[in-house]
């Protein structure tokens, strides 16, 4: 048995509760914008509860010098897009995506990066937010 299994069984129990709360209110990226940050190998994490070193929801206390903006740190980059998701990928070969950061961050870099002091996300969640972008967010009813 997995040392981490108590506490990955726990954090995903707390997710799934904070995932069914967390209220997206800013503007949802389109079905093609999130073609093309998927492509670029973006995950959308807004809302997706990280663990470990600091514990929070991705997005939850976003300052908005932060929106339109990218960063990368500790191998991992992150957009903030102008309506205020949250979007990560990997670091390497970023030179492969300055076109997805120069469309999305109008605004450059300089933004907070999540997970870049040790944090983690479950791979439950991951993997669920790979199937479906959204899965977990409660979008108010025509904001879409």
């Amino acid at each position: 048995m997995c040392p981490y299994s108590a506490l990955a069984q726990k954090v995903y129990r707390m997710s799934s509760a904070n995932l069914d709360k967390f209220v997206f209110t800013g503007t949802p990226t389109s079905k093609d914008e999130r073609k093309v940050l998927r492509e670029a190998d973006f995950i959308h994490v807004t809302g997706l509860h990280t663990f470990g070193v600091n514990e929070s929801l991705i997005g939850e206390n976003l300052s908005p010098e932060w929106y339109g903006k990218w960063n990368a740190m500790g191998n991992v980059c992150v957009i903030v897009t102008e309506g205020g998701e949250v979007w990560m990928r990997t670091s390497r070969l970023l030179d492969q995506v300055h076109s997805v950061l120069d469309d999305f961050c109008p605004n450059g870099s300089g933004g907070f990066v999540d997970c870049a002091n040790g944090e983690q996300i479950a791979t439950r969640s991951l993997l669920d937010r790979l199937r479906d972008p959204s899965f977990g967010l409660v979008v108010p009813a025509g904001s879409c």
